[in-house]
């Protein structure tokens, strides 16, 4: 069977008709699994090679990948400290990872004295089986002849003191998660790729362009925008998901990304609001259980949020002869007037009440509790008795289980 692969429009470079690929939105290297089919082959490799690189061989990144044991496209979990340093004594070494352990590794080193026709090779006892290559080759290259094997010595480096230094580029970093904010908010939002800004980023990501970073707003990368925003409804100690948020701010998109505990920006993607982002809109990549979630705030925090109790106050007391009050069928209290006829359920009658009518108490060990002042002219219905009760407050306390 011929498959014809799916042309259409690239939010990349741009271009119509082109056939798309499978792109991760979060680099498959750090445990992406959301996928973005709107971006041409060729770009998907530009991402790749350009873009997504400097955030995934970060290493800052590489340490994280190898903490949580997350697998490149080589199929291996990487080495955080991979390259060649020199010991407290001047020996070059670097750093093997076997068997989920650090161990030093001694990188040969020849020191040939010209003027007296000899030359002398350390290497690494694991390296032995080299030696003669290595020896033959020193010889060849300086025009030696070689008289027997010379004298062999076998030494010990003890407790080998490396000094480790990298370099961080912050430019790649935000490279990378501009990348993330620009799919996603497509994702999310069609109709952003007509916007101006989405213009500016898709050709700064096109052009790997690091040199105009400076035309998008976006925090550092590092100081962590979540937690006092979103702590309530969101479980951040689970540190097996990366977050990214869309939400209208102050009249503008912005778009926050929380990768692993480590990176977390703000980026600001357009200049105008989007009614269609409503109070926010979230993507949950979980990189272990190999799942994405894509959420409206609205739907995470009714995940988040289940009533555990109601309480009511009357404007009289309450016969004792009252145990209950007349309800739906699916067991929803039943608001009636003066007359005793029934207007409406009780939930409804707290949703219609104005703004000067509820109150609510901070998040106090995961609880909190809203509390609703009623008008007169409400009433419950007591059970078995039928008298008519006015009500004069609904508190309802809600308890939060994060997501």
């Amino acid at each position: 069977m011929n498959l014809t692969p799916h042309t259409g429009r690239c939010i990349i470079c741009r271009q119509d008709n082109v056939v798309l690929s499978d792109e991760h939105i979060i680099p498959k290297s750090l445990g992406g699994v959301s996928h973005c089919y709107q971006v041409c082959k060729d770009c998907n490799s530009i991402l790749g090679d350009h873009v997504d690189v400097g955030l995934v061989e970060s290493p800052l990144s590489r340490l994280e990948r190898y903490t949580k044991k997350l697998k490149g496209q080589s199929n291996t979990i990487p080495n955080p400290f991979d390259g060649t340093y020199t010991d407290d004594k001047g020996n070059k070494m670097r750093l093997e990872l076997i068997d989920g352990k650090f161990v030093p590794h001694l990188i040969p080193e020849v020191n040939v004295d010209a003027a007296a026709g000899t030359f002398s090779v350390a290497i690494d006892v694991r390296d032995q089986k080299q030696l003669d290559s290595i020896i033959n080759k020193v010889a060849k290259r300086n025009g030696f002849k070689l008289k027997g094997r010379g004298q062999q010595q076998i030494g010990k480096i003890d407790n080998p003191s490396i000094s480790i230094e990298h370099q961080i580029s912050l430019n790649e970093i935000k490279m990378g998660l501009l990348k993330i904010a620009y799919e996603t908010t497509i994702e999310f939002l069609p109709t952003y790729y007509d916007d101006p800004k989405a213009e500016i980023i898709s050709s700064i990501l096109h052009d790997c362009a690091f040199d105009r970073l400076g035309e998008v707003q976006m925090s550092d990368g590092f100081y962590d925008v979540f937690k006092s925003a979103f702590a309530s409804v969101i479980d951040f100690s689970k540190e097996n998901r990366h977050f990214v948020f869309l939400l209208n701010i102050d009249g503008r998109l912005i778009s926050y990304i929380k990768l692993f505990n480590l990176y977390s920006i703000a980026v600001e993607m357009s200049e105008k609001s989007y009614p269609d982002a409503g109070l926010g809109l979230v993507l949950i990549n979980d990189w272990e259980e190999k799942k994405e979630y894509r959420f409206t705030m609205e739907e995470l925090v009714a995940l988040a949020v289940a009533q555990t109790s109601l309480g009511l106050s009357f404007k009289e007391s309450v016969p004792s002869s009252v145990q209950g009050f007349y309800s739906t069928l699916d067991k929803k209290n039943i608001v009636f007037d003066a007359a005793g006829r029934p207007l409406c359920v009780l939930d409804d009658l707290l949703i219609s009440l104005p703004d000067a009518n509820v109150s609510e108490t901070a998040v106090i060990d995961n609880e909190f509790t809203t509390q609703y002042t009623i008008p007169s002219g409400y009433y419950l219905l007591g059970a078995p008795s039928k008298i008519l009760l006015p009500l004069a407050a609904v508190s309802v306390t809600s308890h939060i289980k994060k997501f």
